[in-house]
């Protein structure tokens, strides 16, 4: 489909309006002038607008107490914790795991899949405390987050 933009000049001679010319479209320097603008527009967006994202990475602190706070929130009852992993309970009596496996921190579910909470992940580390649990977990950069985690025990943990 192509469109034309049809121009009518005018031009005023002793009080009179005479039509001067009819020109349909745009000249060749018309449109290249107005490409040349477009694309100075375009790289000056380009190059402009990396400065203003901003990009928020959380610390793993941050990260690991969101984890643990919506663990509790969730109400997930621990069942039991190893050193390296803890198996807790949902709400429909489902066995899930949290353990790091291929540098992420993960919660598995039985025949749930899994999430993906934390990347760049090398171990955690587990302790048991009577009434919390220690979470530690270190980083590819060497980094430690350390948070604690408040669970009611579940039947088959007591």
């Amino acid at each position: 489909m192509r469109m034309l933009l049809n121009f009518v000049l005018f031009q005023q001679k002793n009080g009179e309006i005479i039509l001067v010319g009819d020109r349909k479209g745009f000249t060749l320097i018309e449109s290249l002038l107005s490409f040349g603008i477009i694309a100075l527009l375009l790289l000056t967006m380009q190059l402009v607008l990396p400065m203003f994202k901003y990009r928020s990475e959380l610390s793993s602190d941050m990260t690991l107490n969101i984890i643990v706070h919506q663990l509790a929130a969730q109400k997930y009852l621990l069942a039991d914790r190893f050193p390296d992993q803890i198996i807790l309970e949902n709400s429909e009596g489902k066995k899930m795991i949290l353990k790091v496996d291929n540098q992420k921190l993960k919660l598995l579910g039985e025949g749930a899949g899994q999430i993906i909470l934390m990347n760049n992940i090398n171990k955690m580390k587990i302790v048991r405390h009577q009434g919390y649990t220690d979470i530690t977990v270190v980083n590819n950069k060497g980094q430690v987050a350390t948070d604690i985690l408040f669970l009611k025990e579940s039947k088959a943990a007591k």
